[in-house]
């Protein structure tokens, strides 16, 4: 028989959304209103996979224990799940570790078990259809957390049924996020765990252990912002148990508003009726991903264009003329409720090398001198001698240690658009 747990973590329920730009004042309160119901989808799902229990691996709320309506919010979520007969299980992280300032609006409910800091505590859970689990975590005591915790679950005793760790940490050295609580993946094998619920990186990632053994992050349960680990689906992991093994765990989205950010790929012969359409058809398929949710859409065009000027016109959100065209009509309702927060061109100046040389003078000049060999092999040293700490993914946009004949190939027609509109401008 197959029975099932939720692992969530890093809900930050009192979090406000990051950056809306041009969005308004309506649609923001509207946005922020519809992203703090992710906690409830949380609850249902619980609910709807009939799970033994819940645990969430830490930062619950983002400033120490959030503010009354948010804790009150919570704590409302918890008598549900009690009434379910589901028991909670929570490990605090940095953004709201167990200080002696800790103060709660009322204790929660006795469906809830919350992790001490210092030495992992272990309870026993029992499954809806027979037999239990055991669960064991630990929470931080301080914010700036340095120890590795991990190794702490070392000492365990071995268990004869299934054993979920609960813990906030940093795996690997991962440096988009702080290094709290580091560890390796080999102190979480060595440990008698099956399964790892691991809290604190916001992009989600599992890891096999080898046999029906887990190391997971399920990432943060509602996207806040444009960073890269912020877009995509948000929510958490149902993991199975089944036979007294823990089986491979299922993501399930539980946000309810989705930030997207799309780069478009402009070309220089494109005409504007072209781009509008390709801009058109990336919002469609942000709104088709998620699912109806709202999305709040980041923008980039990118490339070389004969009038890049009329393309950042184009992308002028105070004109409703652009707003209109970019949509459609109507992009907000293209969105799903959403909107277009922030656009932005990047598109640079482009000509033909056929038409700069055929205009003579100075670009003429400049673009004959860059034929030359010799020319050639003293740019290709100055390429190689770039300074050691600048990454050429920086430069070409793509992964290290490219050819260098790649790396000319991104880098030379920018080099030589540049030189050519510069010294062509002093000339005259």
């Amino acid at each position: 028989m197959t029975d099932c747990f939720i692992h969530a973590s890093d809900l930050h329920l009192d979090a406000p959304l990051g950056r809306l730009g041009r969005l308004g004042e309506e649609v923001r309160r509207h946005l922020a209103a519809v992203a703090g119901e992710a906690w409830s989808s949380l609850v249902e799902l619980t609910i709807t996979e009939g799970a033994s229990f819940l645990v969430l691996a830490g930062d619950i709320f983002h400033k120490g224990v959030g503010n009354a309506a948010v804790q009150r919010n919570f704590h409302e979520g918890l008598r549900t799940l009690k009434a379910e007969k589901i028991s909670v299980l929570i490990c605090h992280g940095n953004h709201d570790p167990l200080t002696d300032d800790f103060k709660r609006i009322g204790e929660p409910p006795d469906n809830v078990t919350v992790f001490p800091a210092g030495t992992p505590k272990t309870v026993e859970v029992p499954l809806r259809k027979g037999g239990a689990v055991s669960v064991s975590g630990l929470s931080f005591g301080q914010k700036h957390e340095t120890d590795n915790l991990a190794e702490q679950f070392r000492q365990l005793e071995p268990a004869c049924r299934p054993h979920v760790a609960v813990l906030h940490a940093n795996l690997g050295g991962d440096t988009a996020h702080d290094p709290y609580a580091p560890c390796e993946i080999e102190d979480l094998v060595a440990a008698p765990v099956d399964y790892w619920a691991l809290g604190h990186i916001h992009l989600r990632k599992l890891h096999d252990l080898g046999l029906n053994r887990y190391a997971a992050y399920c990432g943060n349960l509602q996207g806040r912002n444009f960073k890269a680990s912020e877009c995509h689906p948000k929510g958490a992991y149902v993991v199975p148990v089944e036979d007294g093994q823990i089986r491979e765990p299922k993501f399930v989205a539980c946000d309810r508003v989705r930030f997207v950010h799309d780069d478009i790929q402009v070309e220089p012969e494109d005409d504007i009726e072209a781009i509008i359409d390709r801009i058109d058809v990336a919002a469609r398929h942000a709104a088709a991903g998620a699912e109806r949710r709202p999305v709040v859409w980041s923008l980039t065009l990118t490339g070389r264009h004969r009038d890049p000027s009329a393309i950042r016109g184009l992308l002028d959100l105070d004109d409703p003329d652009s707003q209109d065209a970019l949509g459609g009509g109507d992009l907000a309702e293209i969105l799903n409720g959403g909107g277009l927060a922030l656009a932005e061109s990047l598109v640079t100046f482009h000509r033909s090398r056929e038409e700069l040389i055929a205009e003579g003078g100075v670009q003429a000049m400049i673009l004959k001198a860059l034929d030359d060999d010799a020319v050639r092999s003293t740019l290709e040293r100055l390429v190689d001698n770039l300074p050691a700490p600048i990454p050429r993914k920086v430069l070409t946009g793509g992964e290290e240690g490219l050819d260098i004949n790649d790396l000319l190939k991104q880098v030379v027609p920018l080099a030589e658009e540049l030189l050519v509109a510069r010294l062509g401008k002093s000339s005259g």
